[in-house]
């Protein structure tokens, strides 16, 4: 993996482009930038009685999304009391996620909840008895695939794999493994370099938050394996595939954060900034019933979550808690070109919690 880039640095470099943003994060204003505490507050408020977020429709747990919105807690570098009641949420309940009480292993909820726990601090290989990594490097065949083991067949991705790639390689697996499993990933993509969202798609099409998701794997397997050029390879052209930051206004913020963590993972900083810079933009900051949050995207969670990735200066294989970015800036000017557009597309409403909860700015960080 490449190395940590600090929050600070890069909130630095965003106060730079950003004229408005110029106090510090402990006393900014509105039109100063809103801190990513903040906006961890908005998504804490998202949060159910029992520390997840519910389904509204479905009315169950929805893992997925708060596992998401447990990296963008651990993103904002604050909430530490709200990131160990998720965390503790999630593990109280593994078997029933993981597959394991059906006697299955899925290898997507397996591997998001490795990256996810080992950011909130947790030793994926040991929750309460539990080796997260044990399940998923289980799932590796010979061919590099990792396939899901249930009586409903195989449902695995390019995404899922995309994330065995990143959590085996974040939680130390052996390298030949990850590597494998990243030449599975690569094989996977489309001529233009994007992924699709099912593998052997036909006609194959890039799928964004797919390919932003195989960017920041290859880069973090690439990386593993001494600058593998094959892999690098297949990095470059997957990002290629991907928004950059004159696209900021009207890119999937979701989809675009990943993006960032992919840039960084590879060694483009200015690239990461910028487009970061763009993203931070997009947060909804500058009127006195400001949310700290994307309002103008269809899933404002996972909106909100990609600008805090995108900000914390971390990749998803170093993202830690307690070191995410300072102050997120904002340009309180008239909307950059394409934003009024994003945000008249039919995109769904955000939820507007009536109020976080108090810890959501405090908290244990360590």
């Amino acid at each position: 993996m490449g190395a940590t880039h600090g929050g600070a640095l890069l909130a630095a470099a965003l106060l730079l482009v950003t004229p408005h943003a110029t106090a510090a994060a402990a006393t900014a204003g509105p039109s100063d930038g809103v801190p990513p505490t903040a906006s961890a507050a908005w998504l804490t408020g998202l949060l159910g009685p029992g520390a997840v977020v519910v389904d509204p429709a479905l009315e169950v747990d929805d893992v997925d999304a708060t596992l998401d919105l447990l990296l963008g807690l651990v993103a904002s570098g604050g909430a530490g009391d709200t990131v160990s009641a998720v965390a503790d949420a999630l593990v109280a309940d593994l078997d029933r996620h993981t597959g394991a009480d059906l006697g299955a292993t899925f290898v997507s909820a397996t591997a998001k909840l490795t990256l996810g726990l080992a950011a909130a601090g947790r030793d994926p290989r040991d929750l309460d008895g539990t080796d997260l990594v044990d399940l998923l490097a289980d799932r590796v065949g010979t061919d590099g695939r990792a396939r899901d083991r249930s009586d409903l067949g195989d449902l695995s991705t390019p995404a899922s794999q995309a994330l065995a790639v990143l959590a085996l390689d974040r939680a130390g697996a052996d390298p030949a493994l990850v590597l494998s499993a990243a030449d599975a990933l690569a094989v996977a993509a489309c001529a233009d370099g994007g992924v699709p969202a099912e593998f052997a798609a036909e006609p194959c099409v890039a799928d964004p938050v797919t390919t932003a998701l195989a960017a920041a794997a290859l880069a973090a397997a690439a990386d593993a394996a001494g600058t593998d050029a094959a892999l690098a390879a297949a990095r470059d052209a997957a990002i290629a595939a991907l928004p950059d930051a004159a696209a900021a206004g009207t890119a999937d913020p979701w989809a675009a954060g990943l993006t960032v963590t992919a840039l960084r993972a590879s060694g483009r900083d200015a690239e990461a900034d910028a487009l970061a810079a763009g993203l931070a933009q997009r947060v909804d900051g500058c009127d006195g019933g400001a949310t700290a949050a994307v309002v103008d995207a269809a899933d404002p969670l996972r909106a909100t979550v990609g600008v805090l990735l995108a900000t914390s200066g971390a990749t998803l294989t170093e993202l830690t808690r307690g070191e995410g970015a300072g102050a997120i800036p904002l340009d309180c000017s008239p909307e950059p070109d394409g934003a009024a557009a994003a945000s008249d597309d039919g995109a769904a409403s955000t939820p507007s919690p009536d109020a976080a909860a108090p810890d959501a700015t405090t908290g244990d960080d360590g």
